[in-house]
């Protein structure tokens, strides 16, 4: 399986919301909702689904993909609502500290 992350060039690698306050996170938020309005984090919709709202092992979310499929094979068009990939969070401070040195060269 290959992960890919979709960043802004001039904003940089693997920025996260939870280390701003509070308050600046929900600006950042507002900005990307007023500016692109179709991004997933734009357009999060509130409808229960079994796989939202939960932390998923790499063994548990290839499960999930057995019995959903791909996002972008069942909604590549966003007709379906929202899902359009699977997100994937990646805890491994050392990995990540590798890209963040790279970009403050």
């Amino acid at each position: 399986m290959y992960l890919y992350h979709y960043y802004e060039k001039a904003l940089g690698p693997f920025k996260n919301l939870s280390e701003l306050p509070r308050e600046e996170a929900n600006n950042v938020i507002k900005r990307i909702k007023e500016t692109k309005p179709n991004v997933q984090c734009a357009s999060r919709d509130d409808d229960w689904k079994e796989y939202r709202r939960k932390l998923y092992t790499y063994k548990e979310i290839l499960e999930i993909i057995k019995k959903y499929d791909l996002p972008q094979k069942w909604n590549d068009d966003g007709k379906f609502g929202p899902e359009r990939y699977v997100e994937a969070h990646i805890w491994s401070d050392k990995t990540i500290g590798k890209y963040r040195q790279m970009e403050n060269k």
